[in-house]
Parts: C-alpha cells; structure tokens; sequence
C-alpha cells in the first residue's frame, strides 16, 4: 500500500488519503501488539513512526527499548504495529493498522517494506 503524507498545518496532523473530510485529525503510534503497549510518542507521518522503527531495529533485542516487559523475556519479543488514529474525536477513531517489524532473539524481522512511506 502506497501512503501519500500531505500536512494539514491547521490541525498539526498528516492526511493520507484526500478525500477525508476536513478536520479530521490523525496520528501515527506504535503498539507492540504482544504485550498490548502503546508506545510513548506520536508521530505526525507514518514515515517518522517507520524511522523510530528503524531506530528500534538497530538496538539488541533484549536491551531497552526491545526487551520485553514479561517474566519470560528470554523466550519471548515484540511485534510492532504502526496504528493510524482520527484523534479528532473521543475516543479516538482507529483507521488502520500496519504490521511492521518484529524483534526477539531470532533477530530483526521487517514485515512491511521500508519503500511504502514517502
């Protein structure tokens, strides 16, 4: 899926898709989806949420921020999803979820392709 990022300065968010009505406000989040953490940070593109990825890619598996919060870290890692909301609204509106980059002790796994964010 191909993503076309235009800031909306008025709202301080990203539209992906042009035909969204005005004044829909989105953001971007990363969610580690096996221990249901939704990470500190918001991201105005998907491509700065895709860099924080990269960033975490980088970083050993069982150090911090990678290393998972359960007693059986060891055997276990994370699985980062980047979560698109409408926060115009409460509660917030999901729009999409993108599975993008697992990390454990088997090593790096990038499940979307780096390309897509422009």
């Amino acid at each position: 899926m191909l993503y076309n990022t235009k800031s909306d300065d008025t709202a301080n968010a990203v539209s992906i898709d042009e035909s969204l009505p005005r004044g829909v406000s989105m953001k971007f989040y990363i969610e580690d989806i096996l221990h249901g953490e939704l990470l500190s940070g918001n991201y105005r593109t998907i491509a700065d949420a895709q860099a924080e990825l990269k960033r975490r890619a980088s970083i050993p598996w069982d150090e911090e921020p990678n290393r998972p919060p359960c007693t059986s870290w060891e055997t276990c890692g994370r699985t980062y999803h980047i979560v698109e909301y409408d926060n115009s609204k409460r509660p917030w509106k999901e729009l999409q979820r993108i599975p993008s980059l697992e990390i454990s002790e088997l090593g790096v796994t990038w499940l979307m392709l780096e390309q897509t964010a422009t």
